[in-house]
């Protein structure tokens, strides 16, 4: 092989690869005009009409190459790759199989046939040219990738893992690699894992929009989205402001258990208190109330303790007993969030004599409901000329939502389902109830609702009505197996029960 050939193919790849075509098309032209013999020539000048968008002069020069070295795998490579960009597979099958007749052991052509056979729906087939494009070299990432790919197709997700994270090891630019490994982690939830894998994709490429979404997911996966309308629900928030206004005028240390972002610290700060301290579970929350709280500017007037109350120590945590405590750790049916465990621990363990508890107590309250958008929504009836009412036997037998977004009647008197006085210990209870309804009305089920007394002066409530305000909490409903025509007057019997946890509401 001439000095000059060899001069003249560098000459012609070095041009290639810095994207200068139209040099590039000058040498392969005299390469082929003065080295007509050589596959080499043609393989340049098939590489450049491909650049230029000349597909078919690409194929003429490659299959000239494969004619001039029949046992050359490149031109069959080449070819290859032509055919499957075009979406010629079966053409592009035969030119890889014929490569690797020549070159039995080259990776790059079990890789680009194991694409292919993907690609045709031969998955099987894809693994086993892929496994041997990855046996023949080992550091093959591009190989490692499409294994897992190939195997994730198949459904074998945790064999799909091992692939991919070969795949990223080796070359963390793969980042869709790290992103595929990253999200069977999180389907087995090893949440430890998928976070670490999306953190060095954003290490390398803090734009990634994929990773940065895993990221956000992971980080709010333990925050119920019901912290966002509570922050915004402002008749709550003002009846609290206006009960810890009060306990302000009495001073003291205050313990807000259940921080969130922090709001119900902050207007402790703004009413007087010189001593805050505030205790929340999730680590995240704690770090974001952190963040809120700096950027009101009171970090110096409020300690966020990232534990449980439960896990906080008077004199570790704490200086001494609190003489105010504040929380809002309620759910909808205000014992879902383990109000009562937590007092009695608090009341014991973390509480000066004599301290004051805001709320003081709360209570449920219930009401027979009715709503034709509700009964549309939640049961069969007829449609289309059709009788579909046998469908209920699969109508929910109770729901959560804020009634307020729905046209809706209360068609009895309110009553109260249950009271809780927290600075005293409530064992599990059960009891039963009669509502009566107040009109004639197709009657669907219970609406239940809270209600706390956050001081002597105080009270909110969120009884259902059409405020269009944002609701912290939502309201229960408890439905018929059936809707009920009733008429004023009309009795329904409500069983009602708890184990300080669970309530649950029965209608009969």
């Amino acid at each position: 092989m001439s000095q000059q050939f060899m001069s003249m193919l560098r000459k012609a790849q070095q041009e290639l690869a810095a994207e200068r075509i139209l040099e590039a098309a000058g040498t392969a032209r005299h390469l082929v005009e003065g080295f007509p013999a050589m596959a080499d020539s043609w393989i340049v000048a098939g590489l450049v009409a491909r650049r230029q968008g000349r597909d078919a002069d690409a194929e003429q020069a490659f299959r000239t190459a494969a004619n001039r070295a029949p046992k050359h795998p490149e031109p069959w490579r080449q070819l290859g790759i032509l055919y499957q960009v075009a979406g010629r597979l079966r053409e592009a099958e035969a030119a890889y199989a014929q490569g690797l007749r020549a070159a039995p052991q080259d990776a790059a052509l079990n890789n680009n046939l194991g694409t292919t056979l993907r690609a045709l729906g031969r998955s099987k087939d894809a693994e086993q040219a892929l496994r041997n494009a990855v046996r023949k070299r080992a550091d093959y990432a591009m190989a490692w990738q499409n294994l897992g790919n190939c195997l994730a197709e198949q459904g074998r997700h945790d064999d799909a893992m091992e692939g991919w994270e070969k795949a990223w090891t080796l070359d963390p630019s793969l980042a869709d690699s790290g992103l595929a490994l990253a999200r069977t982690l999180l389907n087995n939830r090893k949440f430890d894992k998928a976070e670490a894998v999306y953190r060095k994709i954003l290490a390398r490429d803090p734009d990634n929009a994929l990773a940065q979404r895993g990221l956000r997911w992971l980080r709010r996966r333990n925050v119920p989205v019901w912290h966002f309308p509570m922050m915004n629900d402002t008749p709550r928030n003002e009846a609290y402001r206006a009960a810890i206004r009060r306990a302000a005028q009495r001073g003291g240390r205050l313990l807000d258990i259940g921080t969130g972002s922090g709001l119900l610290s902050m207007m402790a700060a703004e009413a007087g208190f010189q001593e805050i301290h505030t205790c929340e579970m999730q680590p995240e929350v704690a770090e974001a109330a952190r963040a809120v709280i700096a950027a009101n500017g009171l970090s110096d007037r409020i300690n966020v303790i990232a534990k449980k109350s439960t896990d906080v120590k008077v004199g570790k945590d704490i200086p001494g007993p609190a003489d105010v405590l504040v929380t809002e750790t309620f759910d909808s049916a205000l014992l879902g969030e383990y109000i009562l465990p937590t007092m009695d621990h608090a009341r014991h363990a973390l509480l000066a004599p004599g301290a004051q508890v805001i709320p003081r107590g709360g209570s449920l309250k219930a009401a027979l409901i009715s709503g034709e958008v509700l009964r549309q929504q939640f049961y069969a009836g007829r449609s289309m000329g059709f009788d579909l009412s046998a469908f209920n036997q699969f109508s929910p037998l109770g729901v959560s939502l804020v009634l307020d977004c729905y046209p809706h009647e209360m068609v009895s008197a309110e009553q109260e389902v249950f009271r809780f006085d927290l600075m005293s210990p409530h064992p599990a209870e059960k009891r039963v109830i009669r509502l009566a309804a107040d009109r004639d009305a197709t009657v669907i089920g219970v609406a239940v609702w809270l209600s706390l007394d956050l001081d002597d002066e105080t009270t909110f409530e969120n009884k259902p009505g059409a405020t269009g305000l944002a609701s912290g909490w939502h309201h229960g409903v408890s439905f018929f197996l059936e809707p009920r025509e009733m008429k004023s007057g009309d009795t329904v019997e409500v069983i009602a029960s708890h184990d300080r946890v669970v309530v649950e509401i029965v209608v009969t």
